[in-house]
């Protein structure tokens, strides 16, 4: 079911349906959290559904993100991180352990609207991202022991 799905989604966003590529969306759909090209890597090897090595990941990131079928995600890692695209979220990550959870509420259309009626040198606004960063409760609970 999830390989044709993500076939009819690469196939309308004009990218060449490869094992590689649903493959790779399909790692994005059970995890459910940003991952990095090597996370994906290591996920697909244990996995042995697809042979892929590393550099063919990160050609295929490159087009999947060049198409908008998945998006990048800055949370002041080491690593690019990726998600899926399509559903607009945003995320909040501990600081200590690195949990991270996304969350749907999104006050940046509001924020977009009066900065650019402030700005003297933009007029369009195509995207933003909202990343919000603290300790999960389960660190604070440890904290406190």
């Amino acid at each position: 079911m999830k390989h044709e799905y993500f076939s009819s989604v690469l196939k309308k966003c004009g990218v060449k349906v490869t094992k590689q590529r649903v493959a790779i969306l399909e790692v994005f759909e059970e995890g459910c959290k940003p991952i990095s090209a090597e996370g994906i890597f290591g996920v697909l090897k244990k996995s042995k559904k697809v042979s892929v090595d590393l550099a063919t990941i990160y050609r295929n990131l490159q087009v999947l993100e060049a198409h908008k079928v998945i998006r990048r995600v800055d949370l002041r890692g080491d690593s690019q991180l990726y998600e899926l695209g399509g559903h607009h979220h945003h995320h909040i990550l501990c600081t200590a352990c690195g949990a991270t959870e996304g969350f749907d509420f999104c006050i940046a259309n509001t924020i977009e609207k009066h900065v650019v009626k402030q700005s003297k040198k933009f007029k369009v606004i195509t995207e933003h991202a909202v990343e919000l960063f603290g300790i999960c409760s389960e660190c604070v609970s440890k904290s406190k022991k």
